[in-house]
């Protein structure tokens, strides 16, 4: 279940980014188009020269002298004090890319004819501003002069001073279609409709309030303009298609980055007593322990020893540093490793491996100095290369025994074998908090009452405590994806409720109602007052039931290596990104000020 879980997982995982490139690029262009339609109009007036205009009611002289480009000016003086004189600032038309000869009095007695105005006067070479008393005055002229100048001539969008800004009010403009076109536009791919039509820049209009900035833009000619003005629909279609694909990217994101909620199946549980049997293989693999285990080299679970009852049974372990030259995988424990000791050469084919079974708090030995130098790493993990978690669930026999016989001989409290005081996840400060809502007696190191419990008699500690109590705090060091430790494992055999620290789907280990996990509730006080339920003994007997016949057994992390070489013959590239990932990989949360917090490295 597990290989075909990460089957699906990686196509999964490549789709999202693909989505989430694909929509990043699109908007950046988006945006880049247009809200940059002013810089693109006047970039492209400056590259190309005006086309001259046929207007034989403007002039009777004609000359075959090109206007110059107009240029950015302010309003004059006499202009704006007359318009600051008026309450209601009147509406004002700005003609561009006139000729040179055309004088103020030929745009008078041009516009006059089309309404009232206030004056009409140059601004700059090629450009005049006709100021009529009302609005409706200034859309009649403007309409006027499209037909009688302008009919049948492609054109965007008006041309701006820096001191005016849209009226605000819906005017119309006119292009070659001699469809009506509003300037109040009411999204960015409107605009790009509105304000272009063929890319060609020859002619422009606005109306304006005096003494305000512009706000209108030209479009530059690319794809995505001559697809919106030659298909309509797609101003409709594009926003709809952006907002489709963004839904599905955040849904994709949503499944990948949430803790996996596995289906927990009893029935599908290997039997704990079944014996595997060998897989045919070919050559052996020689391995080197490069480093100590936690300062120590005789530590069981890190020694030469073979796998038992592993079905790869042709890897050879040595902690014998002269083999490395001729090793096919090298290990370096996390916490012992460093760059100042590794072997000085190595063979293409050779894995580097980096083994750790700690949470991402407590890794403070990995650094991003170890990019690059590793090919795999051999973790707790399930996007690690190598999975190696602390147990494995099976399935006993004895699952129709019942499991309790007399809950009122419990008592209404918790125990906590603890040794570590201070951890990342302050869970100590959590318990402390706790302990004013529920009794909670603490064993071991961290025990107010120095009450010990030796290592080696660890198992008959259990034994003589767990049973007397109606729950047991199962709390790891650090609240991370994935990592759950044998805190866990040890308490399964009894019939106590386990309260669960959090981090991991556990409904993926056991019954979803065998168990309650602490981070689930907003504050110790409503962990303690969901507990209160328990008091009833026909639920507590429930509960503890859907554990029956469940164990957890301890998985060999040796027998997981050994079958990742005799699946990975090849070359492997190293791990560039190694500690960005695994941190990424760790989300992990503290409690902090009261209540869970994400957890930064620092």
């Amino acid at each position: 279940m597990r290989s075909k879980r990460r089957i699906f997982q990686f196509p999964a995982i490549a789709i999202t980014k693909a989505a989430v490139a694909i929509i990043l690029f699109q908007f950046q262009h988006a945006i880049l188009d247009l809200n940059n339609i002013n810089a693109a109009l006047n970039a492209r007036r400056r590259r190309s020269a005006p086309k001259r205009l046929q207007r034989s009611v403007v002039v009777e002289e004609r000359r075959s002298i090109r206007p110059e480009p107009p240029q950015r000016t302010q309003i004059s003086d006499r202009l704006r004090d007359r318009l600051d004189q008026r309450q209601d600032p009147p509406c004002s038309v700005l003609v561009s890319n006139l000729h040179n000869n055309v004088s103020e009095a030929d745009i008078n007695e041009l516009f006059r004819s089309m309404g009232p105005i206030v004056t009409a006067m140059f601004v700059s070479p090629g450009n005049a501003l006709v100021t009529y008393h009302r609005k409706h005055d200034a859309v009649k002229a403007v309409e006027t002069y499209h037909l009688r100048l302008l009919d049948g001539q492609p054109m965007t969008c008006v041309l701006l001073t820096p001191d005016m800004k849209s009226s605000g009010s819906v005017a119309f403009m006119r292009h070659n279609s001699h469809r009506r076109l509003p300037l109040g536009h009411r999204s960015l791919s409107h605009s790009a409709v509105k304000c272009g039509t063929k890319g060609k820049i020859t002619r422009g209009f606005g109306f304006f309030a005096a003494g305000e900035r512009a706000q209108c833009s030209g479009q530059r000619s690319d794809m995505l303009v001559k697809a919106l003005l030659k298909h309509r629909w797609l101003v409709r279609v594009v926003p709809a298609a952006f907002l489709g694909l963004f839904v599905i990217t955040f849904i994709l994101f949503y499944v990948h980055f949430l803790p996996r909620r596995g289906s927990f199946s009893c029935a599908a549980l290997p039997l704990c007593e079944a014996e595997t049997q060998p897989v045919e293989t070919s050559g052996n693999f020689t391995v080197v322990l490069w480093t100590s285990y936690f300062n120590l080299w005789d530590n069981p679970n890190f020694d030469s020893s073979e796998p038992e009852n592993c079905p790869y049974q042709n890897c050879d372990f040595t902690t014998d540093r002269d083999s490395a030259s001729i090793a096919d995988a090298i290990i370096f424990h996390e916490a012992d490793m460093s760059l100042n000791d590794v072997p000085g050469s190595r063979k293409p084919t050779q894995r580097w491996i980096m083994f750790n079974q700690e949470a991402p708090p407590n890794s403070r030995n990995l650094r991003p100095e170890f990019d690059g130098i590793f090919n795999w790493s051999m973790t707790y993990h399930h996007l690690d290369d190598i999975r190696v978690p602390y147990f494995e669930m099976c399935r006993t026999n004895s699952s129709d025994e019942p499991r309790i016989e007399q809950p009122d001989e419990k008592a209404w409290a918790a125990v906590w074998f603890v040794s570590n005081c201070k951890t990342s996840s302050h869970r100590m400060a959590y318990v402390e908090e706790l302990q004013n809502y529920l009794t909670v007696d603490i064993i071991g190191a961290c025990s107010p009452h120095n009450l010990q419990c030796p290592k080696s008699d660890h198992q008959k500690c259990l034994d003589t405590f767990l049973p007397r109590y109606k729950f047991v705090l199962a709390f790891e060091n650090s609240i991370c994806s994935d990592y759950v430790t044998e805190k866990f494992q040890n308490v399964l055999p009894y019939d106590i409720i386990p309260i669960l620290w959090g981090g991991v789907d556990y409904g993926q280990f056991l019954p979803r109602e065998s168990f309650v996990v602490a981070s689930d509730y907003p504050s110790p006080r409503e962990l303690a007052r969901a507990l209160y339920r328990f008091r009833d003994n026909s639920l507590f007997r429930r509960t503890v039931s859907h554990r029956n016949g469940i164990r957890a057994k301890s998985i060999q992390w040796k027998c997981k290596l050994c079958e990742k070489l005799n699946r990975n013959k090849g070359r492997s590239s190293s791990r560039k990104d190694l500690f960005r990932k695994f941190h990424k990989n760790g989300r992990c949360k503290v409690w902090r000020k009261g209540h869970f917090q994400d957890y930064f490295p620092q």
